[in-house]
Formats: structure tokens, C-alpha cells, sequence
């Protein structure tokens, strides 16, 4: 089973949400192109400098399509 290469959790669990990044931004936060759940992804995005904000979209299921 898939998880998160930072914390473990398991890919698709009840706690894990899928989380959008531009290729831009996910190779600076995860230059291995690994798996990592929302949380992980904000506590790399802390590390980064000059970064100061986390803007996040939520979509709900009858929104997508």
C-alpha cells in the first residue's frame, strides 16, 4: 500500500486528502518525486525560504467534475 514517505500515513486513508501543487512547487518541496500528505507537504513548504503562506481550495465532491 501506498503511504506517505515522511510520516507513513497510508495513501487514500480516512485522513488523507489529495493536495494540488504546480510542478514548480513540488520539486522544491519534494525533489525525490515522492508521496507525501497534505501535512508533510506544509511542514516541507515551512522549510523553504521566504515562504509565508499556505493558500489552500477545498472541492467537494459534487463540485468536481
Amino acid at each position: 500500500m501506498a503511504k506517505c514517505d515522511d510520516c507513513g500515513m497510508p495513501y487514500g486513508g480516512d485522513d488523507w486528502e489529495d493536495t494540488v501543487l504546480s510542478n514548480e512547487q513540488w520539486k522544491l518541496i519534494s525533489p525525490e518525486n515522492g508521496l507525501l500528505c497534505a501535512n508533510c507537504i506544509i511542514k516541507r513548504a515551512s522549510k523553504l525560504e521566504n515562504i509565508i503562506i499556505a493558500k489552500m481550495t477545498l472541492v467537494f465532491a459534487d463540485d468536481y467534475k
